[in-house]
């Protein structure tokens, strides 16, 4: 994935980090997910620091309120669905692992699988149709 780690998506781009991710015991946890995401530890210290950037309460997890002010987006049912997504566990916020999953899952797909992925966010009852 390299140096194009979604830099406009989250801003990670924007971030001189150093390469300390896995001295902090709660990402080395992770290690073997980032490893097979082909996550360099810089690029999970990028990460890092983007997500302690939206957790702004500080709990080491994202809300849906938090992450949609840091996109500056307002909360609708398809903003909402987007998060429940990235919510892998169902507990209404998503932890640092999480974050990274989602994130990796965007920044590598296709076009075509990104439009996909849209259309399937409106396709509630999985049909191949849109209800209007």
């Amino acid at each position: 994935m390299g140096a194009k780690l979604c830099t406009s998506i989250f801003g990670v781009g924007a971030y001189t980090v150093a390469d300390t991710a896995y001295q902090n015991p709660d990402i080395k946890k992770h290690k073997e997910t980032f490893d097979a995401l082909h996550l360099s530890s810089r690029e999970v210290s990028a990460l890092f620091e983007v997500f302690k950037a939206i957790d702004k309460d500080s709990s080491g997890e994202i809300s849906c309120r938090e992450m949609l002010d840091h996109m500056r987006l307002e909360k609708t049912k398809f903003t909402k669905r987007v998060f429940t997504i990235m919510d892998q566990d169902g507990s209404g916020e998503i932890d640092f692992k999480e974050f990274c999953i989602a994130t990796w899952n965007y920044c590598t797909r296709s076009k075509a699988a990104l439009i996909l992925f849209a259309f399937d966010l409106y396709d509630n009852d999985s049909s191949g149709a849109i209800d209007v």
